[in-house]
């Protein structure tokens, strides 16, 4: 798992209710900047498309 699609999960985890019927439709195409270190390549930054296809409560499928 990358950064993008731990973040992801985690704001949809702790930040919506548990209540079902308050729960987003998250399908559709999500755009931002993907931030990333590591010490063979540094300081990056890039757009990321992530695309969710599918969205079954708060379980969702999709690919970046």
């Amino acid at each position: 798992m990358n950064f993008f699609t731990i973040t992801l999960f985690l704001i949809s985890f702790f930040v919506f209710p548990l209540n079902a019927e308050n729960i987003p439709n998250l399908i559709g195409e999500w755009k931002g900047k993907n931030n990333t270190f590591s010490e063979l390549k540094g300081m990056k930054t890039w757009d990321k498309n992530v695309i969710i296809t599918e969205q079954n409560d708060r379980r969702f499928k999709g690919n970046f």
